[in-house]
């Protein structure tokens, strides 16, 4: 009997291993048979690319006809933003601008376009030359061959002194029997300011008995055709000047013929050079601007 139960025992714990279940035991895998499941990588947020700052361009001039030039080219007169961190392209004119700023300007990393004579030159310059013109006798040509005028013009003569280039010139054409001197003023004069010397020019002749004053520097300019003015001369006098780079508007319609800046060029340079250096590329040969006799007949 314990040998009957001893086999029965042994069967029973055989049926619940599952051997006469008719299930096949497994072999427990091998190192090479094991599969290793690959780790799902951990996803990588794609950034967005830092776009570039675009390039600012700011004006900074002094005349006030080169900064409606810019300005009908689309570059408005504003103030260089120096703190901008992307590309800072200025043009810059006007002899005190330049002094106060240039070197700041490219200390702070701006592309600098000057409008200027040669002496602003320098590493990170890009230069519009101005090329003064031989214009002391355009000037004094274009007096005596004004159209209301006959030969020998008859002439008021204002300079800085006697041996000055316009002086020499005038002297000749008076020798030509082209000028008929009514009477002559040196900045040098002690004993009379321009506008005293103008007043009693104006009372001694009287309307009809003059053509025109010939003035070599702008501050006569501005003195001549302020007496025109308040005198109300209205034979229209002309003033003739070597230099006036003011507001003529307010002198017309005595303020006849004056030497000019072709401002107009100077603006297409430095459209031209804005427009290049934008593109990445170099400014290259500028034109040039200078001095130019400005006549309204001629306009």
């Amino acid at each position: 009997m314990k040998k009957l139960a001893l086999i029965m025992g042994i069967m029973l714990t055989l049926c619940g291993c599952g051997l006469f279940s008719g299930e096949t035991a497994s072999p427990a895998p091998t190192a090479e048979q094991t599969e290793v499941s690959p780790s799902t990588p951990t996803p990588v947020p794609t950034l967005a690319p830092t776009p570039t700052p675009e390039p600012k361009v700011y004006v900074s001039v002094e005349n006030e006809q080169f900064a409606s030039e810019l300005s009908e080219r689309g570059l408005s007169n504003t103030t260089p933003d120096l703190s901008y961190e992307g590309r800072k392209i200025v043009v810059l004119q006007g002899e005190g601008l330049i002094q106060a700023r240039l070197e700041y300007m490219l200390a702070a990393g701006a592309e600098v376009i000057v409008c200027g004579g040669e002496s602003a030159v320098s590493e990170g310059v890009t230069l519009i030359p101005y090329e003064p013109s031989t214009t002391a006798q355009e000037l004094i040509d274009a007096c005596l061959s004004y159209p209301p005028h006959d030969t020998p013009v008859r002439l008021l003569g204002m300079f800085e002194t006697e041996d000055s280039e316009l002086k020499t010139l005038w002297n000749e054409r008076v020798d030509e029997g082209k000028i008929l001197v009514k009477g002559v003023y040196y900045a040098t004069d002690e004993e009379q300011t321009a506008e005293e010397w103008l007043a009693d020019m104006l009372d001694q002749y009287v309307e009809g008995m003059l053509d025109a004053i010939l003035c070599e520097t702008e501050e006569q300019a501005i003195a001549a055709a302020s007496a025109l003015v308040e005198a109300q001369r209205k034979d229209l006098l002309e003033v003739f000047a070597l230099e006036f780079f003011g507001d003529y508007r307010s002198f017309e319609p005595y303020l006849a013929g004056w030497i000019d800046v072709d401002w107009a060029t100077a603006a297409d340079s430095a459209f031209a050079a804005v427009s290049a250096l934008i593109e990445g590329g170099e400014a290259g040969e500028l034109r040039a601007y200078s001095d130019f006799v400005r006549l309204p007949y001629a306009s």
